[in-house]
């Protein structure tokens, strides 16, 4: 389904959307579908669970398009309606895992990423038992943050998002999404180290 739409602005997209534009919001759901999959994955890790928050997202987006303000981005929009939905399903099963692939821990005299404990076909097995090690460790980390600084972790390290983003996605100050950012990587590093 190629169109006219292709190269088209999310923003006005949306503005198709709203008169009932169904290739235009195709053009929206096959653009976002992989960042937005991956956002929810990592918050919720359950691919079953991910998928129906995916759909959901979308639902709650067409369902909600009479309510879009075109004068805001279009991607903040769509995240915060997947972000209250993860976190609407986090409270109601009460947990949450992740990690982030690009932040540096400390650990004793190394300095490792988080990508670094993904397994490669050429390590050596005690290197490989070791990331196993380092990723259970993070990932043990990661489920002590509380479900707000998880999110905002998330946002950051995963999606990209600029902290003015984040703001508008989670309706708080940026000064708040900043402290957030820092008490998550602090308190990952004193557990790490």
């Amino acid at each position: 389904m190629v169109s006219e739409f292709v190269n088209t602005p999310n923003e006005q997209l949306m503005e198709k959307v709203k008169t009932g534009d169904e290739e235009a919001f195709y053009i929206l759901v096959k653009r976002y579908e992989r960042p937005l999959f991956n956002f929810i994955f990592r918050m919720v890790e359950d691919y079953p669970l991910a998928e129906d928050l995916y759909q959901e997202t979308f639902l709650h987006l067409y369902q909600s398009r009479a309510r879009y303000d075109p004068a805001k981005k279009f991607s903040t929009w769509l995240y915060s309606i997947a972000a209250h939905l993860c976190l609407d399903k986090l409270r109601w099963r009460k947990r949450i895992r992740f990690f982030s692939l690009e932040t540096k821990m400390g650990r004793k005299e190394k300095s490792l990423c988080l990508g670094d404990i993904l397994p490669s076909a050429v390590c050596e097995p005690e290197v490989q038992l070791e990331k196993k090690e380092w990723a259970m460790e993070v990932q043990r980390a990661l489920k002590s943050l509380s479900k707000e600084h998880r999110l905002v972790f998330i946002m950051r390290h995963y999606q990209g998002l600029s902290y003015q983003e984040i703001s508008e996605i989670l309706n708080c100050p940026v000064g708040t999404v900043k402290s957030r950012m820092h008490y998550a990587l602090e308190h990952l590093k004193s557990k790490l180290t």
